[in-house]
């Protein structure tokens, strides 16, 4: 009887372990899902992939520095997050991290993309940017002369200029005594005065040349009706061309001072960055492109003669012909090729809403503008995109 009592006992025992079971199930667990679903999970840190591009991130020891890191840490700041950053020196490198989600965000001026678009996310535009030509003043004249092809050795120059003007000095001197001699040296007015018979007659030849006229005296005999004709028919052709030629001596000078231009890059070595926007533009324009991992390097290789022009952001070559150590170095006049510098996230990132929504309060506040200003100078040409209004 006691072990029939124990074993009821113990049967109960495991049949209440079932029904517990059984309602502890996860189908029975199911809840409805609550008012955050879809919000970024609330971690402490994010991090941020970083690559040294002057003046956004500057190259050097920790803490990092430069102007999209003061952006970030203050959009850190309102959304009550920490930072890790994670230096990577290779561009491409850093474009492959942040699409592969190995880092939650990502900065270093990266422009906005429709190629990049694909493998990664956006945050709103928060300064807009452009390509830019640096070059040194002597790969500068190389590629004007490729643009420009009358400043060879067959072109116009200067020599050429003078010689036309010598030339038209012995054609007015001769035709000058030549109307001497025949009209002015006989001529009771001015016989008495050799010299100043003389110098009425350079007068003459030059204002005839010119095709202006004399107006006091005309010649009266055959011959020295034959020297004016043909002064006259001479003289157009040899002022005009004096006036040609000096005209054109001055373009060109000026042409020397333009510059550098897109158009000149066609057939001629171009560094940019590795992964850069820029290649496809500089393909475009016939350039051939050489890539190298950081803007430090390929502006070594302009400087070493090894690519004729860098092409890249022009605010980070805006910074680079501005700093005291990076002297010699010609920058196009203003930006081509528009771009908008944007924080790369991994793909259907939760964070991309609360970023774009701290990003707007800054701009609200006009920390951005602050910003800019520190970093580019209160003479920053490019307007830009978020503090427009």
């Amino acid at each position: 009887m006691a072990v029939r009592n124990s074993l009821s006992r113990w049967f109960a025992v495991a049949w209440l372990a079932s029904v517990s079971l059984l309602f502890a199930s996860p189908v029975a667990a199911e809840v409805e899902p609550g008012p955050n679903a879809g919000q970024p999970a609330r971690r402490s840190v994010l991090r941020v992939g970083i690559s040294p591009f002057p003046p956004l991130v500057f190259d050097g020891p920790p803490p990092a520095r430069g102007f999209d890191i003061a952006l970030w840490e203050s959009l850190a700041e309102r959304l009550g997050v920490q930072t890790v950053y994670v230096r990577v020196d290779d561009f491409g490198a850093l474009l492959n991290r942040v699409s592969r989600g190995e880092v939650d965000v990502a900065l270093s001026g990266i422009s906005i993309t429709a190629s990049r678009e694909a493998r990664m996310d956006f945050t709103y535009s928060y300064l807009r940017s452009g390509l830019g030509i640096l070059t040194t003043a002597h790969s500068q004249g190389l590629l004007q002369r490729r643009r420009h092809p009358l400043l060879g050795s067959e072109g116009f120059t200067l020599q050429r200029t003078l010689w036309l003007l010598f030339g038209t000095g012995v054609v007015l001197a001769a035709s000058a005594v030549l109307f001497w001699w025949i009209e002015l040296r006989r001529d009771p007015t001015h016989a008495a005065r050799p010299a100043r018979a003389l110098a009425a007659a350079f007068y003459w030849a030059a204002v005839t040349m010119s095709t202006v006229g004399y107006g006091d005296y005309t010649p009266k005999r055959p011959a020295g009706k034959l020297v004016a004709l043909l002064l006259i028919f001479t003289g157009i052709g040899l002022f005009g061309a004096v006036v040609a030629q000096m005209s054109s001596v001055l373009v060109i000078s000026q042409l020397r001072d333009l510059r550098p231009h897109p158009s000149e890059l066609r057939g001629v070595a171009v560094g940019t960055l590795k992964d850069s926007s820029a290649i496809p533009v500089i393909r475009h324009f016939g350039g051939i492109v050489q890539s190298y991992p950081g803007l430090e390097q390929a502006i070594q290789a302009l400087d070493k003669g090894r690519v004729q022009a860098v092409v890249s952001d022009w605010p980070a070559l805006y910074y680079y012909i501005n700093s005291a150590e990076q002297r010699g170095l010609v920058l196009s006049e203003e930006p081509f090729d528009e771009q908008l510098y944007a924080f790369a996230l991994p793909p259907g990132s939760p964070w991309r809403e609360p970023i774009n929504a701290a990003l707007l309060r800054i701009r609200e506040d006009g920390m951005l503008s602050k910003l800019i200003s520190n970093y580019f100078g209160e003479d920053f040409r490019l307007n830009n995109t978020v503090t427009d209004e």
